[in-house]
């Protein structure tokens, strides 16, 4: 049985948010265990909430030496690098901010984690970024902090879509530059009428029916 090792995010772990509960949640089964049974390929998910370039970095050198060069790899960082600390911001506008991950550090990481990776398999892809959602991801951030204020940061709330975007850029020219499959997860999303539809009420993560999307979007590329 094929194996593909998954160092990811949240979203490629599956997680949706429980509107009713106010929280997050794993799915049960999410688009990459679907694909799995539906090709034969044993799933191995090391994805973590919340994780940056940094922490996959981490997880990728605990887990490398269990790679062997007939696994394939996908990798997807960048939604949580390309995040602020909204409180901070929300308390002081005009102070210097960064993201959790500098666009250059994030860069140079990634590089790192690709090169590890190489050493391993030659069966690596990464995974472009679903975009977001900015109104909804607005709204969510912003919940209970001054909106004045993170607005004068931002300049317009569409800044955050141009300012993700930016992440998954670096991620093609990565592709690209070390000549590796790329995953379009992106596309999917921006080629319907509304993708809003397709995603949780914090405009990050694909809903169930974003989660059909994704499954589409490897199958067509594997």
């Amino acid at each position: 049985m094929p194996r593909l090792f998954v160092f990811g995010d949240s979203i490629t772990k599956g997680v949706v948010f429980d509107e009713d509960r106010k929280r997050y949640h794993n799915l049960p089964e999410n688009f990459l265990d679907r694909y799995g049974k539906l090709t034969g390929h044993q799933i191995i998910n090391h994805s973590i909430f919340g994780a940056t370039i940094t922490k996959g970095k981490a997880m990728v050198e605990r887990f490398l030496a269990n790679i062997s060069p007939d696994d394939e790899v996908l990798l997807m960082y960048g939604g949580n690098d390309c995040n602020f600390d909204w409180k901070e911001i929300a308390l002081d506008p005009d102070e210097p901010h960064l993201a959790n991950t500098p666009l250059e550090d994030f860069r140079n990481h990634y590089r790192q984690v690709i090169e590890l990776v190489l050493t391993r398999t030659q069966h690596v892809a990464l995974s472009t970024l679903p975009p977001l959602e900015h109104q909804r991801f607005f709204k969510f951030c912003s919940q209970g902090l001054n909106v004045d204020n993170i607005l004068s940061f931002l300049g317009d709330k569409h800044h955050i879509y141009r300012w993700q975007e930016m992440y998954h850029m670096v991620v093609c020219e990565l592709a690209a530059e070390w000549k590796l499959r790329l995953l379009d997860l992106r596309l999917p999303f921006l080629e319907t009428a509304n993708y809003q539809d397709y995603y949780c009420i914090d405009g990050m993560h694909p809903n169930q029916k974003g989660q059909e999307l994704m499954l589409r979007a490897v199958l067509n590329n594997g």
